[in-house]
């Protein structure tokens, strides 16, 4: 299953994630974490990399094309990560904004020792030449498809859309 994550130049070169440990640590998501380990978060649609956290210059960054495996994605999930619905609109049509004025983004957290870098595929530029986000056709999620995912029992702790959805509205 594809999942995608902005890249610094810094992590294409070296073929290595780097987390910035300290800022995820007062963030709300669903992912249950063990104590003591650091965890890579990917996200299950491109257009969700434009997200305002931890990497502001999209000149500098890359979109990355992950290939997770079923069984890594089956043994640690898809969970639900809160963000700012402030920060842009490029991702609109993903968002279902919850009880705290934030959304919910599905995205997986896999542990860094768990975690292969070659499982990036594709990788390109996050802004045109005239300085926009852009994503090539091929990272372009089909809407379809993507509610299939969600709503198909992929996340963490749902057995069904009504589950998903009370959990997206009431957190």
């Amino acid at each position: 299953m594809y999942f995608y994550r902005l890249l610094t130049i810094d992590e294409l070169e070296q073929k290595q994630i780097h987390n910035n440990k300290n800022k995820f640590k007062d963030c709300i998501n669903t992912h249950k974490y063990i104590k003591g380990n650091n965890y890579i978060h990917l996200f299950l649609n491109a257009e969700s990399c434009f997200e305002d956290f931890e990497k502001e210059d999209y000149s500098k960054c890359y979109i990355a094309k992950f290939d997770i495996p079923d069984e890594i994605v089956n043994k640690f999930g898809i969970g639900l990560g809160g963000y700012n619905p402030l920060y842009n609109s490029y991702n609109i049509k993903y968002r279902v904004i919850n009880k705290n004025d934030s959304f919910w983004l599905p995205e997986i957290a896999i542990p860094e020792i768990s975690f292969n870098y070659d499982w990036c595929k594709e990788y390109h530029k996050a802004i045109d030449e005239k300085g926009d986000c852009f994503l090539p056709e091929s990272f372009i999620t089909d809407e379809q498809s993507y509610k299939k995912i969600v709503y198909d029992g992929y996340l963490i702790g749902y057995n069904n859309v009504e589950q998903l959805l009370n959990k997206y509205l009431s957190f």
